[in-house]
């Protein structure tokens, strides 16, 4: 039985990256050649010469531009940058294939389900694009992820301080996170119902959100 399961789990772990380098590289050869609709080089002038989009600012996704552009790669600098929100869907990809086999979903079904909503055009044209929206994907994929992976003990903080941390760059990012609230909180409430337990447990998500915010002191560093 455990040889059985070892297999299944490296089958399982081989499509969760086959799936995800599916949409990276349908994402990486669809990159725009040049500047594109929406934001994208609002996006685009801050991630190449720095300063503040518009508000809410985007303090995370514009830190990972920067940081992205510095990595030598030899590209112009739409195709640079657009190269990252590819990363970012291919990896939010792999988070969202992990999510639907912890709810216990079959690896075909999850690979399917994956695949189809990366290739809904959405999705797909965030993936390709200077914009925050393939970021907030990934966040999205990882704290449903993390939800479902999530046991609320008195001697487990690290998941609790995790989930804190994703919470606080997703509210750098983009604010729609606040709709999987309800999702995070009855998960956590159907676990345990112990007070001291729960208070300890947002002790260390409060800690993890504020850590997750840091981003936003660009704001009164970057001219």
């Amino acid at each position: 039985m455990e040889i059985v399961g070892e297999a299944e789990d490296r089958w399982s772990n081989r499509a969760g990256w086959g799936t995800a380098a599916v949409v990276f590289i349908v994402a990486a050869l669809t990159l725009p050649q040049g500047i594109t609709d929406a934001d994208n080089g609002e996006f685009l002038l801050v991630g190449v010469g720095g300063g503040i989009v518009h508000p809410p600012g985007y303090a995370f996704y514009a830190s990972c531009l920067q940081l992205w552009n510095k990595i030598p790669l030899g590209l112009s600098p739409v195709i640079h940058l657009s190269l990252l929100s590819a990363v970012f869907g291919a990896l939010a990809a792999w988070f969202l294939f992990g999510f639907c086999r912890r709810m216990g979903v079959s690896v075909g079904a999850s690979m399917l389900a994956t695949l189809a909503t990366f290739g809904v055009v959405p999705v797909w044209r965030m993936n390709t694009l200077v914009e925050p929206f393939a970021l907030h994907h990934l966040l999205l994929a990882m704290v449903l992820w993390l939800t479902a992976r999530l046991k609320v003990k008195v001697n487990a903080p690290i998941e609790i301080l995790v989930m804190g941390l994703l919470w606080g760059l997703s509210f750098c990012n983009h604010h729609t996170m606040v709709f999987l609230v309800p999702v995070v909180l009855l998960h956590i409430l159907g676990q345990n119902h112990d007070r001291a337990t729960l208070s300890r447990a947002t002790v260390f998500f409060l800690f993890g959100f504020l850590i997750g915010l840091l981003p936003i002191l660009s704001f009164f560093v970057v001219g």
